[in-house]
């Protein structure tokens, strides 16, 4: 014999297959947000820089790799920001070096006065 399945079993399914799917997006989203705007704490403990106070390079390191995660997180902000929202590039621009700016600025100084 088949199994038979209703109408509102599938229904019930497809609702909770969307809500998850639904979830795991904003999850995601989320995730990387976060991971941003944590991204000098995280590069300065990966580093050592909380540990190693002597270590000059360590510090380059530490400015370079925020240059770069800047510079990407740039290009996609306004390639996407303009794509999806229509919104204009020189606002995307503005909001998002002012945002990284007042996000970046205060880990930026704890892990460099971490260092002394």
């Amino acid at each position: 014999m088949r199994p038979q399945f209703s109408i509102a079993v599938l229904l019930v399914l497809m609702v909770v297959v969307a809500m998850l799917a639904t979830l795991a997006r904003w999850v995601g989203v989320f995730t990387i947000a976060i991971i941003y705007v944590m991204t000098p704490t995280l590069l300065g403990m990966f580093l050592g820089l909380m540990d190693w106070a002597s270590q000059r390079d360590q510090l380059r390191a530490f400015r370079r790799g925020l240059i770069a995660v800047f510079a990407v997180a740039t290009l996609a902000v306004v390639v996407l920001g303009a794509l999806f929202t229509g919104s204009g590039v020189v606002c995307l621009l503005i909001s998002h070096v002012l945002v990284t700016a007042v996000l970046w600025v205060v880990q930026y100084t704890v892990v460099i006065a971490s260092m002394e």
